[in-house]
């Protein structure tokens, strides 16, 4: 590559994307979820009925990343990205 590059890609910046709501449905007495890679929750909400309580809804984001500072696409489980700063590298998980 060209002088200092080391052939990895740089992350400019990160943000959460547009919310997403997993609620519960009428009826169900289990359930369970398995967010899409990349998601993070951002609030839960619930009831208490006869003393139980339970959640019900969940409510979570997209983790997105960019870099060029104006595409911005979701983040994958294992993908390696570097921050461009020595020593400092992330691993999305």
């Amino acid at each position: 590559g060209a002088s200092g590059d080391d052939g990895k890609s740089r992350v400019m910046g990160f943000r959460l994307g547009n919310p997403v709501t997993y609620e519960l449905q009428e009826g169900d007495h289990g359930w369970s979820v398995n967010l899409a890679d990349g998601s993070v929750i951002t609030g839960l909400s619930g009831n208490t009925q006869g003393g139980v309580s339970r959640v019900t809804t969940i409510y979570y984001r997209p983790l997105q990343m960019t870099f060029d500072g104006s595409h911005w696409r979701t983040v994958g489980v294992g993908e390696y990205v570097s921050s461009g700063a020595p020593g400092r590298e992330y691993f999305s998980l």
